[in-house]
């Protein structure tokens, strides 16, 4: 799996941050800048599926964790059990 961070910066332009792969069993937590005017994950699944939220639900293989006060967002991929249940 692999994830994309969305920055919005004040001039509305949206600018993507770097990514890395996911692995199974291990978080990952970004930092958003402290001028981005929202939070808003890409993932793309194994099986290409790409889904986008701006909240902390869970997308796909992957839940995410918002936390707007501290400006960063948790991505924890789910086990392969749960993942299947989706």
């Amino acid at each position: 799996m692999q994830y994309n961070v969305i920055k919005n910066v004040v001039e509305q332009a949206e600018v993507a941050l770097p990514s890395q792969p996911l692995q199974w069993g291990k978080d990952v937590t970004i930092k958003f800048p402290a001028d981005s005017q929202q939070m808003r994950v890409t993932v793309t699944q194994l099986n290409v599926v790409t889904k986008t939220t701006d909240r902390s639900e869970t997308i796909g293989w992957v839940e995410v964790l918002m936390d707007n006060a501290s400006r960063t967002a948790i991505l924890r991929p789910l086990t392969p059990e749960k993942a299947l249940r989706q």
